[in-house]
């Protein structure tokens, strides 16, 4: 083959490299991200007269690629100060938001000697001996085992909540009479209550949005005295929303100055080895 054939072959090969070089970069894009986002709060308080008592929250948020996780997952129930309705029992709140785009929560009270984790399947699993949760209503004693809420959320927008309580009763002070006993599994946004003492919503779910949930294990709003009109919150949690990142082809509006500057570079290159067969000696 002579110099000039060689030029031709050579000049097509590259024009063929960079043809499929930018075809190759529109067509591809980043890789798709799932972003995921969920939290966690044990309880709040809220005494007539002071501000709202928590113990903090955990939040869990993802890109898609790692995972960032804040707050206290075992906090003291001292951290809700001096009031007198929630003393009794250990609290427990976390979040987990995976690079797959899912997310899950878990949030709540059970007794001093149990433990809480979120397990494989992402649920909310009470283990060892939880007895002890005790909060006063004034005129009677709410009593559990635990009281616990959970939600998951995934990118593709389902979402999924529920609370448990676990042996929850109301009795009179001393313990000895039951006035109410709570479901164990109740349905979402349950409304009971003990006329003149408290009114309970169990298991309330709201959401903000496609994809999103909130869910709290159990609302006691107080009727009777000392606390009045206090407001207490145990298990607070929401999943979502979860969103999946949309690839940008190269050869958008975004994408338009990489491909350009990749087909310009091939170009050169072409004009470089043209240039350089050319000046070369031609064959005898």
């Amino acid at each position: 083959m002579n110099n000039q054939s060689l030029h031709r072959v050579t000049g097509r090969a590259c024009l063929v490299l960079a043809t499929v070089a930018v075809l190759t970069l529109g067509l591809a894009g980043p890789a798709l991200a799932d972003a995921s986002l969920a939290t966690a709060q044990a309880a709040t308080v809220q005494v007539v007269g002071q501000p709202v008592l928590t113990t903090g929250q955990v939040v869990a948020s993802s890109d898609g690629t790692s995972q960032t996780r804040t707050g206290n997952r075992t906090p003291a129930l001292s951290i809700l100060g001096g009031q007198t309705v929630l003393t009794t029992g250990a609290a427990f709140q976390d979040a987990v938001a995976n690079t797959d785009g899912s997310s899950a929560a878990c949030a709540g009270v059970v007794g001093p000697t149990g433990t809480v984790q979120i397990g494989p399947n992402q649920t909310c699993l009470v283990s060892g001996a939880p007895t002890g949760v005790v909060v006063d209503l004034g005129a009677a004693v709410l009593r559990a085992d635990a009281i616990t809420a959970e939600c998951t959320a995934r990118s593709d927008g389902t979402t999924s909540g529920s609370a448990t309580l676990t042996n929850a009763r109301i009795t009179d002070a001393t313990g000895a009479v039951t006035l109410l006993t709570l479901p164990a599994n109740p349905a979402p946004n349950t409304v009971l209550g003990v006329p003149g003492v408290v009114d309970l919503v169990l298991n309330r779910q709201s959401s903000s949005g496609p994809g999103q949930i909130s869910v709290t294990a159990l609302d006691l709003s107080l009727l009777a005295a000392p606390n009045a009109g206090a407001e207490v919150r145990l298990g607070v949690v929401t999943c979502g929303p979860n969103a999946l990142t949309a690839p940008i082809p190269l050869l958008s509006a975004a994408g338009l100055p990489v491909a350009i500057g990749t087909l310009l570079v091939v170009a050169g290159f072409v004009w470089f080895v043209r240039r350089r067969r050319t000046s070369s000696p031609t064959d005898a």
